[in-house]
């Protein structure tokens, strides 16, 4: 069974919004895999703690973590930003996972843009091999994602319908709160780096700051997916 934590970055406005995409992304971790993935980010969070003074406990929120604020959580830019580079190449490192993601075009008047997005992941994720050299014989599938989003995403049996396996969508997507959730956090970064590497802001427009957006895409393998709503 593999477990695929989602989290979005964007809104979903259209009329006067800021952005033009709305992006989600899976960090998917295979059931056995979940005691070693855990464990990682804790010792990840406590490496951190020691070298840069992060706090374990600190809720990672992307958008913030790695704005041009002078201070934040009481590091500086540049500590966040090699925090944050820490952060991906542990990532990089870990067995049993994997990473997808997608992104979706805003149109002018279009209200359906995350479930748009959520049915484009939903199929991918179906779609994909189990990460490395899974040894479980259930293919079933266990969403978990942000419980702040807008409402939770509820698959239609036309979109079941078009799954290999109709059941391997175990239950409805279940929201958890990302402060109790490292895996979460984790997947908040890739979508916040996603959305940056597709429109960037000004801080990201610079040179210096791209290095991370290089970094973060490096673990999806390939571009990443833009598809209109």
């Amino acid at each position: 069974m593999r477990i695929a934590f989602v989290d979005e970055s964007g809104d979903i406005g259209s009329k006067g919004s800021p952005t033009r995409h709305i992006v989600l992304v899976a960090l998917v971790v295979e059931h056995e895999a979940w005691s070693a993935v855990n464990a990682e980010l804790r010792a990840m969070r406590e490496r951190l703690r020691s070298s840069l003074g992060l706090r374990p406990d600190a809720e990672i929120h992307a958008s913030e973590f790695l704005s041009r604020q002078p201070s934040h959580m009481g590091l500086g830019i540049r500590s966040r930003f090699l925090a944050a580079h820490h952060m991906l190449r542990t990532l990089s490192k870990m067995p049993g996972t994997g990473f997808r993601r997608v992104a979706v075009a805003k149109e002018a008047e279009d209200r359906g843009v995350l479930d748009r997005g959520w049915e484009a992941l939903l199929l991918d994720l179906a779609q994909t091999p189990p990460a490395g050299e899974s040894t479980c014989s259930s293919k079933g599938l266990l969403v978990i994602c942000d419980h702040h989003a807008a409402r939770p995403y509820r698959p239609s049996e036309e979109l079941r319908s078009m799954l290999p396996e109709p059941s391997q969508l175990l239950d409805l997507p279940c929201g958890r709160d990302s402060a109790d959730n490292a895996v979460i956090q984790m997947a908040d970064m890739l979508a916040y780096l996603t959305k940056q590497s597709i429109e960037p802001n000004a801080f990201f427009s610079r040179p210096r700051s791209q290095a991370i957006l290089r970094m973060a895409d490096g673990l999806f393998g390939n571009p990443c997916k833009i598809i209109s709503a």
